[in-house]
């Protein structure tokens, strides 16, 4: 899906919190890498 077909879809609101769901996923992915800590063991 490319950019177009997503603003078919969500509008700006939902669309900013797309975003900031995968960069929080992205930042504690990272974190649990940096100390070696596993998905979901906690």
């Amino acid at each position: 899906m490319d950019q177009w077909e997503t603003h078919a879809h969500f509008d700006e609101k939902q669309l900013s919190a797309i975003d900031l769901e995968i960069a929080l996923t992205n930042f504690f992915n990272r974190i649990n890498r940096a100390i070696r800590e596993q998905a979901g063991k906690t």
